[in-house]
C-alpha cells in the first residue's frame, strides 16, 4: 500500500505542481478576504464554494472561474434574493481593484472581474438566504422566481469531510481531474458527487466486512469512537488500498445504480434544449448526478432506538439503504452498516449558465447554411449534425474524467515503477503533450 504510506508526498506533489503561481492565488485570497470584510459589515456572509472552497482549481488556466455565494443568516421577512443582491451591489461598487461587475439573467447570479498580470479572474456568485422552508430550516435560492433548496454548501461540507477521511486525496484527485479538463466545462460539482458516491460505497462495503468479521457474539463495537473523524480516518488508512479505491471510483465513475440503492443516479440534461423541439432525432444530453452518498452510519440491532431511527429513515432519494434494512431483516446482523443518500443539484444556476455556454460553442461548429436553416428547411440535417458534434465532445470529456484511471490500475504498476513526485510529474507532463485531436475518436459515427 506505497500510495497510503505516502500519502502526504503524494497530496503535496499534486498541490504544487498543479497550482505553480503562488502570487497568483496570494492575489486571489487578499481580494477575497478584503470584500469579505466588507460585506460583514452589513451582515453578509461571502463564502467560497466549490473549487475555491477546497482550493483545488489550477494554474494552468489564464482565465480562472471561482464560484462564490453571498448568504443572509437570521434576517426579517422583507429581505429577498432581489435585496441582498442590491445590497451587495452597493458594497462593492467602489472597490478600485473590481475590473467589471456584471448581472445576469434576472440576477440569477452576479460577476465580479479581477485582473492579475496576464489571468483573468471571476467571481460568480450566487445568493442564498438561509430560512425556513418544508418543514426546516435550508439554504434557499431563487429559480424563475421560485424558491429551491441549495444543497451546495452541504455537498461542499460533506465533500471536505470525506477529504478529511480520505488523508486529503479526493482533494488531490480533484485537483488532478481539474488539471486535465481545464476550462472544458467548468462546472465541477457533478465530480465531488460521484467521487462521494464511490468512495463511500467502497468504504462502506469494507467496514461492513470488518464488522462481521472481527464483532460476533459477545465482541461489542463503539460505533461513537469508532466514527470519531480521527479513529475513522486512521482506520481507513490502516485497512484500505488507496490504489484500489481510486481505481474502483474510477471503473464505477458512470454506473447508474449503487449496491446500496437501486435507482438511477443520474438526470439527462438536453444540451440543444431550444433546438429539440423541432426534431425527433435529439439525442445529446449531459448526464448529471441527482444524488450521492454524505455519510455512513452504523447501528446496532439491539438497540431499539437505533433500529427505529434507521428504520424510520429509509429512502432511496433521501436516506439510509433499504437493501441493508432488508438484509437485516433476513439475516439478522448485529450491526448495520449504511451509507446515507442525499438528493439534488448543487449550484443548478451555474451548471445551466456552463451548459448553455457549452451549447452556444458547440452551436457554431455547424456550417453555416445549416444555422442560417435550422428552423426550416434543414432541420433534421441540422439536428443529426448537432448530434454527432455533440456526441463527439461528450466523449472527449467523458475520455478526461476518466484519463486518470489506468494510473491507479495494478495491471500497469505505475506506483511501483515511479516514486510519488516523479509519477505525479509524469502524469501531468503526459497531460500538457495531449493535442484537443487526441481526445476524438477516429472514424466515430
Amino acid at each position: 500500500m506505497k500510495l497510503n504510506y505516502e500519502i502526504n508526498k503524494f497530496n503535496s506533489a499534486v498541490k504544487k505542481m498543479t497550482f505553480k503561481r503562488k502570487d497568483l492565488l496570494d492575489f486571489i485570497n487578499s481580494k477575497y478576504n478584503y470584500i469579505k470584510d466588507e460585506l460583514s459589515k452589513v451582515y453578509i456572509n461571502f463564502k467560497k464554494m466549490g473549487d475555491f472552497a477546497y482550493n483545488t482549481f489550477t494554474s494552468n488556466n489564464k482565465i480562472i472561474n471561482l464560484d462564490l455565494s453571498i448568504v443572509k443568516y437570521n434576517f426579517s421577512s422583507k429581505i429577498t434574493h432581489d435585496s441582498i443582491q442590491n445590497e451587495f451591489l452597493e458594497v462593492i461598487k467602489n472597490i478600485d481593484f473590481i475590473s467589471e461587475i456584471h448581472t445576469h439573467k434576472k440576477g440569477s447570479y452576479l460577476n465580479i472581474i479581477l485582473k492579475f498580470k496576464n489571468y483573468s479572474i471571476n467571481f460568480r456568485v450566487i445568493s442564498i438566504l438561509y430560512k425556513k422552508y418544508n418543514k426546516g430550516r435550508f439554504y434557499i435560492i431563487n429559480k424563475n422566481n421560485e424558491n429551491y433548496e441549495e444543497i451546495a454548501i452541504k455537498l461542499q461540507e460533506d465533500f471536505i469531510y470525506a477529504n478529511k477521511l480520505s488523508s486529503g486525496l479526493l482533494f488531490s484527485l480533484k485537483r488532478l481531474m481539474n488539471y486535465i479538463l481545464k476550462n472544458e466545462f467548468c462546472y465541477t460539482y457533478n465530480l465531488d458527487m460521484i467521487m462521494l458516491r464511490w468512495f463511500y460505497e467502497y468504504v462502506c462495503k469494507s467496514v461492513d466486512d470488518f464488522i462481521l468479521k472481527n464483532y460476533k457474539d459477545n465482541n461489542n463495537l463503539n460505533i461513537k469512537k469508532f466514527l470519531t473523524p480521527s479513529v475513522f480516518k486512521k482506520w481507513i488508512k490502516n485497512n484500505i488500498s488507496f490504489l484500489d479505491l481510486v481505481y474502483f471510483i474510477f471503473v464505477k465513475w458512470d454506473s447508474t445504480t449503487t449496491y446500496y440503492y437501486k435507482l438511477s443516479g443520474f438526470l439527462n440534461e438536453e444540451m440543444f434544449d431550444d433546438i429539440s423541439r423541432w426534431s425527433q432525432n435529439t439525442y445529446s444530453a449531459f448526464s448529471l448526478p441527482k444524488n450521492y452518498i454524505s455519510r455512513i452510519s452504523i447501528f446496532d440491532s439491539n438497540n431499539y432506538e437505533d433500529k427505529r431511527y434507521m428504520q424510520n429513515n429509509l429512502s432511496e432519494e433521501d436516506g439510509f439503504s433499504e437493501i441493508v434494512w432488508s438484509k437485516y431483516k433476513n439475516e439478522g446482523m448485529k450491526y448495520l452498516v449504511t451509507p446515507k443518500l442525499r438528493s439534488g443539484i448543487p449550484n443548478f444556476i451555474m451548471f445551466k449558465k456552463w451548459l448553455v455556454s457549452k451549447s452556444n460553442s458547440l452551436y457554431l461548429m455547424l456550417g453555416e447554411n445549416l444555422q442560417s436553416e435550422i428552423k426550416t428547411t434543414k432541420t433534421r440535417e441540422a439536428i443529426n449534425e448537432l448530434n454527432y458534434i455533440a456526441n463527439n465532445w461528450f466523449t472527449k470529456y467523458n475520455q478526461m474524467l476518466k484519463y486518470l484511471q489506468p494510473f491507479f490500475d495494478r495491471k500497469y504498476s505505475f506506483f511501483n515503477s515511479f516514486k510519488i513526485d516523479e509519477l505525479v510529474a509524469y502524469i501531468l507532463n503526459t497531460v500538457d503533450k495531449i493535442s484537443k485531436d487526441d481526445w476524438l475518436i477516429k472514424n466515430y459515427f
